[in-house]
């Protein structure tokens, strides 16, 4: 049985890396240097294939909040050392700052002609950015035998520019659906004759007006009514979420900024209404997450939304300690009786690995990616020396104590796979139960523009828009501030400012791209003893 300290260290370091965009890994202490050789021996040497090469390629990996414990730094460590043993290349690991002073040291040492290898970035736009500055090595003549590419063809897209490749992208995190998620008090629900969930926007909206006539503030929601902690309502009038997905499959074929819809009119009349009826809370606008868990904790909401899953832990445990039956709640059908599809994270598919324009190694870089998906090589990076940091346990690593002694072990974790994240984090740091659900009701959703590649100027310009005209407008309209009447002038003044021109391209691309849409899958793995959905509103997947 893992430790308690075991998770939370885990946990830790994972909330770290979701920080800094990069996950985090399992590894190894200082003085164990070599064991990371011993612990993958099997591999066939590609330096016993073709011989030592005097290429030094140079890696530059996301930032993150780790430090090396004396003794070993970036270019000197198992992990390393082994990929010099096994591939015969040296390597020159170049780490960014976190955040926003990581993308302004990427920007100057490109412009400074300091980037000539492979660079592993977390924003997927950045590969048409520095393509149309040409900055970047086209790769379309090695990705026949590109294994990474391959694999997960179906988003990349995202890496391509003016029909050739530039970017290869990776599953980062290994999550590619991750929505919004709504808790229920269960035993209320029960107690007032709602023992099923309910399953249309009727029984829903039913289920709202209940709470009120317990006293209650139906569902404690916060932030601007654009975002995540409304996704369910937004997903009932088919506009959920503008952040991962922003634009629609209109009747004439076209894509359309989904807030300026006819169902998004249809949803802030319906927003308002709750508003006024006491619905939600009203100052939801200034609200945030631990003020509507406290809401909820505190018998005064019957649900909660949040945005996210990482907070979902602490929220049950509380909840438990209050002896409230707490659940999640799926997504009931929209209020046009089709399928309500949730938020899809925004970090779907957000990695990507670019080589700079004019490599003298592009053909060794793709080796050394080809090498990076090998099994032993994603053993290694991912969790450490087997023995040590793991034990292999029906086939399937189990991290031991001592996996906490390598959190630096997270810039090394650049290609990460949904299997590794079940194990990893799913299992080793407790996330499952939490997590999953999220994916609920995201899977079968199509999302027209999410591979689109989309540049970062129009991606900026597009959120901008939404911070400035549509986050204000929804507030206002949905508080009485302002009236529904004003929405046809509200869409022509979001049009008048840029978002005519924001659309336009938006469709230039979807043509070239050939409209076929991202399908939303889950990536829990098929065989997940681990993960039982015990917090499910109608009990377990699985006893």
């Amino acid at each position: 049985m893992r430790k308690k300290v075991l998770s939370v260290l885990l946990a830790a370091g994972m909330l770290a890396g979701i920080l800094s965009g990069c996950s985090r890994s399992t590894g190894t202490a200082p003085e164990e240097t070599g064991g990371g050789q011993e612990a993958a021996s099997s591999s066939v040497s590609r330096e016993e294939e073709k011989g030592k090469s005097d290429v030094t390629i140079q890696v530059i990996v996301p930032g993150n909040f780790q430090e090396f414990p004396e003794g070993i730094d970036e270019n000197n460590n198992f992990i390393v050392d082994y990929w010099r043993e096994k591939t015969g290349y040296d390597f020159d690991i170049v780490i960014l700052p976190t955040g926003d002073e990581g993308k302004e040291k990427l920007n100057l040492m490109f412009n400074g002609g300091q980037v000539e290898g492979v660079v592993f970035t977390q924003t997927t736009y950045k590969a048409s950015q520095m393509a149309a500055q040409g900055l970047l090595e086209p790769l379309d003549s090695y990705l026949a035998d590109n294994t990474l590419y391959n694999q997960y063809k179906d988003i990349q897209a995202l890496g391509e520019y003016e029909g050739s490749q530039y970017g290869i992208v990776v599953p980062t995190d290994g999550i590619f659906a991750q929505g919004s998620l709504t808790v229920a008090r269960k035993d209320i629900m029960t107690a007032n004759g709602f023992a099923q969930q309910p399953k249309t926007f009727e029984e829903f909206n039913d289920l709202l007006y209940m709470f009120k006539d317990q006293g209650m503030t139906a569902m404690a929601v916060y932030d601007s009514p654009t975002k995540k902690p409304f996704d369910m309502f937004l997903s009932m009038f088919g506009i959920s979420s503008t952040h991962a997905s922003n634009f629609m499959l209109g009747e004439d074929g076209k894509l359309q900024f989904k807030m300026i819809s006819d169902q998004a009119k249809d949803y802030l009349a319906y927003m308002h209404q709750l508003y006024v009826d006491g619905i939600i809370p009203k100052d939801f606008a200034s609200l945030d997450i631990t003020a509507a868990n406290e809401l909820y904790l505190g018998g005064k909401a019957g649900m909660v939304a949040n945005d996210i899953a990482w907070q979902m832990p602490q929220l049950f445990q509380s909840s438990e300690e209050l002896g409230y039956d707490s659940k999640y709640l799926d997504y009931p059908a929209d209020s046009y009786g089709n399928t309500a599809y949730g938020d899809t994270h925004t970090n779907v598919a957000n990695q990507v690995i670019m080589v700079a324009k004019g490599c003298p190694y592009t053909a060794e870089i793709m080796d050394f990616l080809n090498f990076l998906m090998e099994p032993d090589t994603l053993m290694l990076n991912n969790y450490g020396i087997e023995g040590e940091h793991y034990e292999l346990v029906d086939g399937v690593p189990k991290a031991t104590e001592k996996a906490s002694d390598i959190a630096w072990g997270v810039y090394y974790r650049n290609i990460f796979l949904p299997e590794d994240w079940y194990q990893a984090y799913g299992v080793g740091a407790d996330w499952a139960e939490y997590y999953y659900p999220s994916e609920r009701h995201t899977i079968g959703k199509e999302i027209y523009d999410l591979q689109l590649p989309v540049s970062g100027e129009v991606i900026n310009k597009r959120d901008d828009l939404t911070k400035t005209i549509v986050d204000p407008y929804f507030t206002k309209v949905i508080t009485g501030e302002e009236s529904l009447d004003s929405f046809d002038a509200f869409v022509q003044e979001w049009l008048g400012a840029g978002g005519q021109e924001i659309t336009d391209e938006y469709n230039r691309l979807f043509e070239e791209s050939g409209k076929e849409p991202y399908v939303v899958t889950s990536y829990l793995p098929e065989e997940h003893p681990e993960y039982t959905g015990k917090y499910l509103f109608d009990g377990p997947e699985q006893e």
